[in-house]
């Protein structure tokens, strides 16, 4: 008699401390196949991350991979501007571009996070030097294109447009537009026209 209510009470406690939530007991067993791992730290949260949306994914990609590369050295940045509307340039000069690799989510701007904006960043870039330059190392083994080479200026520039030319000049903006429409509305239908494999549909 005494072993069957000692069965009873057992199985009466067992069935109540499942039916609590924080109960030891009512947590999933790590055999379960069902069970999600969560892991014990959270994702990296990426600064600026807003920035990188509505550009290429192969970019995005490799704009995340530069973050956290560089965020494992030690030098924390943060994403500053992204995808540009199209606006119609007043210059006609034939040897300065039309358009901008922001304007067909195929560019990206960046500053280190200990920098309040680009000025305060140029101010400083004789200190920062060592940090930029390993930036640029990393963004050129991503196959990303660095600004610096056009001035210190645009030390906060990389785009990413294979098969064509850093400068989006008469020419090259003809050969966009055929697919983007004038006005570059249907932006993202020139990612068909990069020619390594990573078009619209990466």
């Amino acid at each position: 008699m005494k072993v069957h209510l000692l069965i009873l009470s057992m199985i009466l406690v067992s069935g109540c401390c499942r039916s609590q939530l924080n109960s030891p007991c009512s947590k999933p067993r790590l055999t379960d196949p069902n069970v999600e791992i969560i892991p014990k730290k959270p994702v990296l949260e990426v600064s600026g991350g807003a920035h990188l949306e509505g550009l290429h994914p192969s970019l995005i990609k490799k704009a995340r991979i530069l973050y956290e590369t560089a965020y494992q050295e030690g030098i924390q940045i943060k994403f500053i501007s992204g995808y540009r509307r199209f606006r119609k340039r007043k210059s006609t000069d034939p040897k300065k571009s039309v358009a901008s690799w922001h304007n067909f989510g195929a560019a990206f701007d960046l500053n280190l996070r200990s920098r309040k904006n680009m000025r305060d960043s140029l101010s400083h870039l004789s200190e920062d030097q060592k940090s930029w330059d390993r930036i640029g190392e990393i963004a050129d083994s991503l196959g990303l294109t660095w600004g610096r080479q056009w001035g210190e200026a645009e030390i906060f520039h990389f785009e990413w447009h294979p098969g064509h030319p850093d400068a989006i000049r008469e020419p090259a903006f003809k050969t966009l537009i055929k697919v983007t429409g004038d006005k570059v509305n249907d932006y993202q239908k020139a990612w068909s026209l990069f020619v390594d494999g990573e078009g619209g549909d990466s």
